[in-house]
């Protein structure tokens, strides 16, 4: 009896001796910002070390070095797979997670993209590569946590997967799951595979069909097969043909509250439009570089008739120069010109926008009110006219509306 406990005593310490071994030492190294965000890409790299000691398999070391620090190191010109297995070897690790930090724009708005890549030194290659775009206000290493989870689920083996199978009706029909399209079947089925375990929504559309929906749960390492028959939504020629009177009911109810809205709706932003390009005109006039360079001008074309500029804005962009003018004074002035114009061929598109929407608005008011006024078929056909000309100036612009009866 003593015997076989010992035996089993050290089949189970050479068994869990097997499972440590098999584990795989994987080191993060410190991810480079390009554009020099050190903060964001200091608290990736913590939030990715604390992600990946999650993995199932996976000893992280703990070292915080960088891959600059590294290949520098090993005097590598290049981070290639020669260089990557000179560092694991080095560190003593089977695995290297590394990557970059770098801005998604040069604009005020930018966020951050993160790019890994994981070296596997057993096989020599890069094997994984994971992707992820976040915030530029998360800076924190707990804040990053979520972040680094999905970036860290990209490059770890995925194992006990499950796979969907959608069996159904009607060739053609799109899939979606979790509200997301995810395809289209083709001939009587489609699968997906690499699907997270777990509750899911799955909803299969088609035209002219009723649509499938229902929770599915999927078992980590399990295929699944829905199958979704769609119904036909009942819908026939005969039914989608109308009367000859039916025109006629349809336009006695009158014209759609939405209609005239979004008709009004347009005429407003047109409005809105002209008054802002208005605004900014003025504002340019108003400059004080704009108005200096017009007054030393004018100055010059008194004390000298030849030196008369009619035009202000040529003037700027030919770079004449004045008693008077700074240096550099006409190009700003030029500049404020070219935006000047811009602003000036908006306001007369947006003064035509407000036209057509304020005219269409009234119009569809007017002629509402005439078919919903009387019984009469000829009493419906609306006697009305409704012309609108825009009025367009440099100085002031307007619309001039006429109504005849």
């Amino acid at each position: 009896m003593r015997f076989w406990c010992s035996c089993l005593a050290w089949g189970l310490l050479l068994g869990s001796a097997n499972v440590v071994a098999a584990d795989s030492s994987v080191i993060v190294l410190g991810l480079r910002s390009v554009e020099g965000d050190d903060d964001a890409a200091f608290g990736l790299s913590r939030a990715l070390r604390d992600e990946a000691n999650e993995v199932p398999g996976w000893n992280v070391r703990e070292q915080s070095v960088t891959l600059a620090q590294m290949s520098l190191a090993h005097g590598c010109e290049e981070v290639d797979a020669h260089c990557l297995a000179d560092i694991a070897k080095a560190l003593g690790v089977d695995m290297i997670i590394y990557g970059t930090v770098r801005r998604s724009s040069a604009r005020d708005d930018y966020q951050y993209v993160a790019r890994l890549n994981l070296f596997d030194a057993t096989s020599g290659a890069i094997e994984q590569d994971g992707r992820m775009t976040f915030a530029q206000s998360l800076q924190d290493e707990s804040m990053l946590r979520p972040v680094a989870a999905k970036l860290v689920a990209q490059l770890a083996p995925r194992t006990n997967v499950p796979t969907l199978t959608i069996e159904t009706n009607v060739a053609g029909a799109e899939v979606y799951l979790d509200g997301e399209l995810i395809g289209q079947v083709q001939d009587d089925s489609f699968t997906l595979e690499d699907v997270e375990a777990g509750e899911h929504r799955l909803e299969v559309t088609a035209v002219g069909y009723e649509s499938f929906a229902e929770n599915i749960t999927l078992q980590p390492g399990e295929g699944a097969t829905i199958t979704a028959n769609l119904g036909s939504s009942g819908e026939t020629e005969d039914s989608q043909e109308e009367s000859p009177s039916s025109g006629y009911r349809q336009m006695s109810e009158g014209i759609p509250p939405w209609l005239t809205g979004t008709a009004f709706g347009v005429g407003v932003v047109g409005l809105a439009g002209t008054v802002v390009s208005w605004l900014i005109i003025d504002g340019i006039e108003k400059d004080e570089a704009y108005s200096g360079y017009s007054n030393a001008l004018a100055q010059a074309g008194k004390r000298n008739p030849e030196e008369a500029h009619p035009d202000l804005c040529v003037a700027a962009k030919s770079n004449v120069v004045v008693d008077g003018v700074q240096p550099g004074q006409p190009a700003e002035v030029a500049n404020l010109c070219s935006r000047g114009d811009t602003f000036e061929l908006l306001q007369y598109v947006f003064i035509g926008v407000a036209g057509v929407g304020v005219a269409t608005g009234i119009t569809l008011l007017i002629i509402d009110g005439s078919m919903t006024g009387g019984t009469d078929i000829a009493q419906r056909t609306p006697s009305l006219a409704l012309s609108v000309r825009p009025i367009l100036g440099q100085q002031r612009a307007g619309l001039a509306a006429t109504l005849r009866f």
